[in-house]
């Protein structure tokens, strides 16, 4: 489910980055972690664009209802195209490639942005509004002002292109492991194979050892972000 994906997101991001900052030398403050999880959240929801059946399918209404329809056509269904690691590669370089453009955009006399950055808060923006509609139940003007208050924090940041890339590119990825887990699973290879994979893990999606399944995800990842803190 799609609160599932987002906390599996999350969680990837922030144990991702907690075991590679030994290694990288690359720690990051309580803001900058916040921001990737945040991040990685909404980008765990980008994988069910190719059904209209799914939450981030319904996030403006018809919209993207016929967005998703559109894309579910493309890339051949349900859990084909988009559930590949094809898709999340292309999703990898597509963020890596705009958020690293260095051509500066004038928003007025005060305000100079890069290309970049201007695509950093635009997926920081999805990202919280995602996160503000989902996780919080707001909508409206309650959560544009939750969403800016979110973003303005993530600006003040300032992450470097290639941290909010990964951050995008971890949480795509987990959406395809934790749907393997389910009886349905994925096409991990697609379009080169039509091949299914499934441990089926869990017997149907909602139930009890999804529920499980998070709760110990995020339970975990709280351990380990402790134990390197």
């Amino acid at each position: 489910m799609w609160r599932s994906h987002m906390v599996i997101g999350a969680s990837s991001w922030l144990a991702a980055q907690t075991l590679a900052a030994p290694l990288t030398g690359a720690a990051l403050d309580a803001r900058e972690r916040a921001c990737g999880a945040v991040v990685a959240a909404g980008a765990a929801l980008l994988c069910d664009v190719d059904t209209p059946d799914s939450w981030l399918a319904n996030a403006l209404g018809p919209v993207t209802r016929t967005a998703a329809r559109l894309i579910g056509r493309v890339f051949g269904g349900h859990r084909r195209g988009t559930h590949s690691l094809l898709f999340c590669a292309a999703i990898a370089a597509l963020s890596a490639v705009t958020l690293a453009r260095g051509e500066l955009v004038h928003i007025s006399a005060r305000w100079t942005l890069t290309v970049g950055q201007l695509a950093a808060l635009a997926i920081a923006y999805g990202a919280a509004s995602l996160s503000v509609a989902c996780l919080l139940r707001l909508r409206g003007a309650r959560a544009a002002i939750v969403t800016a208050a979110l973003v303005a924090v993530a600006a003040s940041t300032t992450p470097p292109a290639a941290f909010v890339s990964a951050a995008v590119t971890i949480g795509s990825v987990s959406h395809l492991v934790a749907d393997v887990l389910t009886p349905e699973g994925i096409q991990p290879f697609w379009p080169f194979s039509a091949r299914r994979v499934s441990l089926r893990v869990i017997r149907r999606t909602g139930d009890g050892r999804e529920t499980l399944l998070v709760l110990a995800t995020a339970l975990i990842t709280a351990v380990i972000a402790w134990g390197y803190a």
